[in-house]
């Protein structure tokens, strides 16, 4: 499928099929306003730049997300984190992180080595 952006924001939406890992050049996924809890999927859409989440069920992020080489802004504004995973720490490529209004106790310290990070919101 050559589909590079597919917005479902404000839906009713609790799932992402495993079918979305057809969308091989998906490179912005807006999923923002539903009931995801799982985002396990992500790393299979190895193209992704942009994810915007917010406004989910969302308490984790996976490992996995560091196989996504260039992503450049992930958005998981007002969900239920409490703690990243080191992968977030291995994203090189991304710009912009916005975790703001979640339950996050602490950075990662691999956060440190993102050298391209310019935006780091944490407000909770």
């Amino acid at each position: 499928i050559n589909l590079t952006t597919l917005d479902i924001e404000n839906n009713q939406i609790s799932d992402i099929d495993d079918e979305i890992e057809d969308c091989i050049n998906l490179e912005i996924l807006a999923f923002s306003r539903n009931r995801i809890e799982n985002i396990e999927f992500i790393s299979k859409l190895r193209k992704l730049k942009q994810i915007y989440g917010a406004g989910n069920l969302i308490s984790s992020i996976p490992d996995s997300i560091s196989q996504l080489f260039q992503i450049q802004s992930i958005d998981l504004t007002s969900n239920l984190l409490e703690t990243l995973g080191d992968g977030v720490g291995k994203l090189y490529t991304v710009n912009v992180l916005n975790f703001e209004s979640n339950y996050l106790r602490n950075i990662p310290p691999n956060i440190a080595d993102l050298e391209h990070l310019t935006i780091l919101n944490w407000n909770n």
